[in-house]
């Protein structure tokens, strides 16, 4: 029986990934070609876009994308049309109300967000904002119908398609800034693969006459009132996960920024799994959880699993750090050596997204809030401590330890509200020697020590989890 449900729970994680994969199999191809014909600087300004973009979309949104996901297995099937026509229209109000204060602005707003006082950058990012949303909950659609294969497909023509289309306009006749090449391709990219997605699961996107009734069941302010505290916390998160950026382009310049991006494409294989993970994880650990609630066991061998296979897959990319530099052109050769602590982004946020569930199923996002200041906290003290003296290597000691911590608090207040074992032993052991690897491969070139110590921390962790491993 045991087997029978591994098997099913490895397939459905498959069909969820694979996608993933392929796409990181396209990024592979494209990006020695796009860090050869986009700079370093224009980089920079895309990357900062993208930054704004999000934050925007976060607001926009009030975690109702959220509330869709936590509430979706609640109600009658019938209703779940319903359910997302709800969200939408809180994120749509918010959004025109966003697009009026940015337009009546504009002229701080632009050079507030990016330094200049190119208006059609504010257009660009409202565009965007727009066709963000409809992207986030036509993937999320297809996501809580746990269509993985659909999944997988989308993301496949997502990463074809921004390839395609940045090749497409940057080899044309038409005569822009380069830093709209990929900003456009990306927003095109980001329409069409939502018309697809909608059209595909066209059933749920057709409101049902008359009022959905069943209020006790959800209802605008029971949407906002779960989803609000939990986009405070995507809020705050994206303060600590981007303070670094920011850092960055203030003691630095767009240069430095965009090399820093273009080394979190080097964690792209950990980050595709992230994605992954996270996009098969969150159905499923909902609806484990409504059929079983005492399911303890479930939870623990999955944490067990994961916390290995993640510092275990970690330290063989910063292993590989030398190989990567074929992927980059001469310009942007600096990145290879930020990237190692830029590892334990992923690796950290995969492993706590298991134990951070307690605080989910017991509807407790204050304690989201609370971690994302605390870490927050940290995130800005390193990067006040580090930045102006290592520069975008200082940025990304600080990032890395700064997700560390937010490892270890979602971890203790999510087994607070859902106790079930952890070995933190075994953890604490797995996390603080891929740290400390990482730590040493960002201030020290590739050497015979340095690659020792980390095949011996290796090995240890493979010893320790032998007998988990034979399970």
């Amino acid at each position: 029986m045991r087997k029978m449900f591994s098997h099913s729970l490895m397939k459905k994680f498959l069909s969820f990934s694979i996608g993933n994969w392929v796409s990181l199999l396209i990024a592979l191809i494209s990006t020695p070609i796009i860090t050869r014909i986009i700079s370093p600087e224009d980089f920079g300004v895309f990357s900062l876009f993208t930054i704004i973009l999000n934050l925007l979309l976060m607001i926009s949104m009030l975690g109702t994308d959220q509330s869709y996901g936590r509430f979706y297995y609640e109600v009658d099937k019938g209703l779940r049309k319903n359910l997302l026509f709800y969200c939408l229209r809180i994120s749509f109000f918010m959004l025109i109300a966003i697009a009026l204060i940015i337009l009546i602005f504009r002229e701080y707003a632009v050079f507030f967000l990016f330094d200049s006082n190119d208006f059609n950058l504010i257009i660009l990012l409202l565009i965007g904002l727009v066709m963000s949303i409809f992207n986030r909950f036509s993937l999320l659609v297809v996501r809580m119908e746990q269509r993985g294969g659909l999944y997988s497909v989308l993301q496949v023509t997502t990463k074809l398609l921004d390839f395609g289309i940045l090749l497409l306009i940057y080899y044309s006749y038409f005569n822009i800034k380069e830093y709209y090449i990929p900003i456009i391709s990306m927003i095109v990219t980001c329409l069409a693969v939502s018309l697809i997605a909608i059209i595909l699961t066209k059933e749920n996107w057709k409101l049902s006459k008359g009022d959905p009734g069943n209020k006790k069941t959800y209802n605008y302010r029971q949407l906002i009132s779960y989803g609000f505290p939990l986009a405070i916390t995507m809020i705050m998160t994206w303060v600590f996960q981007y303070t670094d950026r920011f850092f960055i382009k203030a003691l630095g310049d767009y240069r430095e920024l965009g090399l820093y991006a273009a080394a979190f494409k080097l964690v792209a294989i950990l980050t595709i799994i992230q994605i992954s993970f996270t996009t098969f994880w969150v159905p499923l650990s909902n609806q484990k959880y409504q059929e079983n609630n005492q399911d303890r066991q479930f939870f623990s061998r999955m944490f067990s699993l994961v916390s290995f296979a993640m510092t275990a897959i970690g330290f063989i990319l910063i292993f590989s750090k030398d190989l990567l530099k074929i992927m980059f052109g001469e310009q942007y050769m600096e990145a290879v050596y930020i990237f190692p602590m830029l590892v334990l982004v992923p690796v950290m946020y995969t492993i706590s997204e298991i134990s951070v569930v307690g605080i989910n199923f017991n509807k407790k996002p204050k304690y989201h809030i609370l971690i994302s200041v605390l870490v927050c906290l940290v995130s800005i003290i390193g990067n006040l401590g580090l930045v102006p003296y290592l520069g975008a290597k200082g940025a990304a000691i600080s990032t890395g330890v700064s997700y560390v911590f937010f490892l270890i608090l979602r971890t203790n207040f999510g087994v607070k509200n859902f106790s079930f074992n952890i070995n933190y032993k075994k953890l604490y052991f797995e996390i603080f020697s891929l740290t400390f690897f990482a730590l040493i491969s960002t201030l020290t070139k590739t050497n015979p020590i340095q690659i020792g110590i980390g095949i011996f921390l290796l090995m240890v962790i493979f010893f320790i989890n032998y007998k988990n491993l034979k399970k």
